[in-house]
């Protein structure tokens, strides 16, 4: 069994219980979408936005100094799908620890568990990964100072993207 087999399989028994029973229980407000989400929503978009700019740009730069330095590993084909996933664990990290849940802890630990299996001696790819979780963390952390509805439909909506992740890489990229 691969390094990316078991990692995904460890992350659908970590997050499926968890984003069947997210989908059972309704919350209050949810379905409503307020003008703070739509904000939120297009917060996000323009962030997203800005992290493939940098990416460019850094990416341009990085080619003017390419003769200097080593050649590295091209990224996975899921590398976009895994620092997605990392990027969910870090905000569920400080979502349900937020909103009392004392299962926020796992995220963390998940998200060594993920960082240990895939960067493999990378630097790069561990830098990316913990980017990525971190981002996922600071950016509900300067959000939410407490739980809310909202709060909880985060929640809710990010253990079904992570679930739907988890599961999508270890179909498609088994033995990879």
């Amino acid at each position: 069994m691969s390094r990316i087999t078991k990692l995904a399989l460890c992350l659908q028994i970590a997050l499926a219980p968890l984003a069947a029973d997210a989908q059972t229980k309704p919350r209050h407000g949810e379905g409503v979408r307020s003008a703070r989400d739509k904000d939120a929503k297009d917060k996000d978009a323009k962030d997203k936005d800005a992290r493939e700019k940098s990416a460019k740009e850094k990416e341009q730069n990085g080619k003017d100094n390419e003769a200097a330095k080593p050649a590295e590993a091209p990224p996975a084909v899921y590398e976009a799908r895994l620092l997605r996933l990392a990027e969910i664990l870090g905000a569920l990290s400080y979502m349900r620890a937020l909103c009392g849940a004392d299962d926020a802890a796992k995220f963390r630990a998940q998200m060594a568990h993920l960082v240990e299996t895939e960067s493999a001696g990378d630097a790069g790819r561990r830098d990316r990964l913990a980017g990525a979780f971190n981002y996922g963390y600071a950016g509900y952390q300067a959000t939410y100072r407490r739980c809310t509805p909202n709060a909880e439909i985060v929640i809710k909506r990010y253990l079904t993207e992570g679930d739907s992740i988890a599961r999508d890489i270890s179909s498609r990229y088994r033995g990879q």
